[in-house]
């Protein structure tokens, strides 16, 4: 994940849960199921249509929200398991050590822009994440907001 600056406008939400010294350690732990996309594919995902091309992994989370990722990057974060589903997805497991992220609690409707995932909306309730290895950086990249129920439904504290 990109360290460059993040977007200006993001700046004042992350400043905030910065001052309020919300930003708290959780782990991936649910499980995911995955299928190789054999055609080009668009979906309804939680930030909107996403299309994804042929030979990408469609994956559904423990919370049944959908979303595709590159080959790379699914191996890169999970370890594949002999599971398969009725659906014919196959289980992935979080990788220990790529797992970690720093979230905060979000107590008022924000959004917040990243370069290559477009805009994230969240309500009150919601969690604004980013990755534990940009934990040190003021305004990441990689910073998005995820739903209450999904986060709470793949994240532990730690």
């Amino acid at each position: 994940m990109s360290t460059r600056p993040m977007i200006k406008a993001n700046n004042e939400l992350i400043d905030k849960i910065d001052k309020s010294n919300s930003w708290k350690h959780f782990k991936k732990t649910k499980p995911l199921w995955a299928k190789k996309l054999e055609e080009d594919t668009t979906v309804k995902t939680q930030e909107g249509e996403q299309s994804y091309n042929e030979g990408n992994y469609l994956c559904k989370g423990p919370t049944d929200d959908i979303w595709g990722q590159e080959e790379e990057s699914l191996f890169k974060k999970y370890d594949i398991t002999n599971g398969i589903n009725s659906e014919g997805r196959q289980k992935y497991l979080p990788k220990p050590d790529t797992s970690d992220v720093m979230a905060a609690q979000i107590d008022h409707e924000s959004s917040i822009d990243h370069p290559e995932w477009g805009t994230f909306h969240g309500n009150s309730g919601d969690y604004l994440v980013k990755s534990y290895e940009n934990n040190d950086i003021e305004f990441p990249m990689d910073a998005g907001i995820v739903k209450k129920e999904i986060f709470e439904g793949t994240y532990e504290k730690i």
